[in-house]
């Protein structure tokens, strides 16, 4: 820095300080001569009568030199006054970012000793807002690869993803919302309070993940988990969309005329309480002559109650919680999925059906079919039972048994009330006595 850019500095000063710096001039030995001014007027200066002038400023400089002056207005200076002095402020009072960073990375760059200093000040001014950067820093990235899709449908604790649509529909979901990002609290608490159920469990599924990789510690697993658990259903009351008796009569009076396949397999689920993909799949590969065993004995796939008017048929679909074991079925829809079986058909075809021409969803009628059961007086662990919800059930052999019989025994009751439901059902025992 040459002369002239010193004094300059030096003329923007606070007068305190140039009177200050003053002083600490003439305590190195400067006096009124050397400094070419008079003695009435120095002391007139020190005073505070007088402002220090551009001359007296300009001999001190040439007197001591850049280093000792700028040594000298550091120590007369407040930290405002030194942050101007190395260019922190600018001419408004705000802070040169710039500058600052520079003059940091600088610091750190030379002295070891400086930069503990730094670490220290930082972490005891800063140390909550520290934690959480760091922690920002250093959390995971979120990333959809072939080791989370095998945990998925693999190795994943009690329920695993078995169906290869969910595990699509998880995958786009985690593309479009979580790939990428870093796994924070900030992003756990969006999640969680965008209320979306399935994103909120793909993001489930990815902590317990990370927690089995070692990624995180259960602890961190736990909390997260804890925030997206907050805003699952719970035990309070929900509102369910359940169809109205006219519009289910009106569907199935539509695929009667328009779907014979479609008009099958929707008599299908709501009489049992099967899932589409389910239904669908018991109608590709019906074989009704064939053996199970049940505890010590066998029984043949297909049992018919004549004089109750149903069938029991053994589907043994077993998929983690997806699951359907016996299907519960009127004699005369046993005869119209005989027209069909071997028929092959994606069940996605089905649901754009329905959206297409504003029938009632396939989803809705095992709803429908479990109110049906509650509705005509059978207790809800049967009820559970008939739909293989097992894992809300303590199903031994012997209790196994018996919630089998107990079905068979209230499955009249159930379909009578289901039979309000289906316009097909007043003929139902004319087509019976043919089965």
């Amino acid at each position: 820095m040459d002369r002239e850019r010193l004094v300059k500095l030096l003329e923007e000063l606070p007068e305190e300080t140039k009177r200050a710096l003053l002083e600490k001039a003439l305590q190195l030995g400067l006096d009124w001569r050397s400094l070419g001014v008079s003695k009435s007027h120095l002391h007139r200066v020190l005073r505070g009568e007088r402002p220090v002038s551009t001359y007296v400023l300009n001999r001190i400089a040439e007197l001591l030199g850049e280093r000792e002056v700028l040594k000298l207005v550091g120590a007369a200076m407040n930290v405002e006054g030194r942050a101007r002095l190395a260019g922190l402020l600018r001419e408004d009072g705000s802070i040169d970012y710039e500058v600052l960073l520079a003059l940091l990375r600088y610091v750190i760059a030379r002295d070891a000793y400086a930069r503990q200093l730094i670490v220290s000040l930082v972490a005891e001014e800063l140390g909550d807002e520290l934690e959480t950067e760091l922690r920002k820093r250093t959390a995971p990235v979120l990333r959809w690869c072939s080791e989370f899709e095998r945990w998925l449908t693999q190795l994943k604790p009690r329920t695993r993803v078995a169906s290869r649509d969910t595990l699509e529909y998880y995958r786009n979901l985690f593309l479009q919302h979580l790939e990428g990002r870093r796994l924070t609290e900030e992003l756990v608490r969006s999640v969680a309070e965008s209320g979306h159920r399935w994103l909120i469990t793909v993001l489930r599924h990815y902590v317990q993940f990370l927690a089995f990789r070692r990624e995180i510690s259960s602890g961190e697993a736990w909390r997260f988990l804890t925030m997206l658990r907050a805003t699952r259903g719970g035990s309070g009351p929900r509102i369910v969309r359940s169809p109205r008796v006219e519009e289910v009569r009106r569907t199935l009076e539509f695929l009667a005329e328009r779907h014979g396949l479609y008009h099958a397999l929707y008599r299908l689920m709501l009489y049992s309480g099967a899932r589409l993909e389910h239904a669908v799949e018991v109608l590709a590969t019906w074989s009704p002559d064939d053996e199970i065993e049940i505890g010590d004995s066998f029984t043949p796939r297909l049992v018919c109650f004549d004089e109750q008017g149903f069938c029991r048929y053994y589907a043994g679909i077993h998929r983690g919680r997806k699951r359907t074991e016996w299907l519960w079925i009127p004699l005369d829809v046993v005869e119209e999925l005989r027209q069909w079986v071997g028929t092959r058909i994606d069940r996605r075809y089905v649901t754009r059906y329905a959206e297409k021409h504003g029938l009632v969803m396939p989803k809705l009628l095992r709803k429908l079919n479990f109110r049906a059961c509650r509705d005509a007086g059978v207790e809800k662990e049967v009820c559970n039972f008939m739909q293989s919800r097992f894992y809300k059930l303590d199903v031994g052999d012997v209790h196994y048994d018996n919630l089998l019989r107990r079905v068979d025994r209230s499955y009249p009751r159930i379909m009578e009330t289901l039979q309000r439901y289906d316009p097909a059902a007043s003929g139902a025992q004319e087509r019976a006595q043919r089965v």
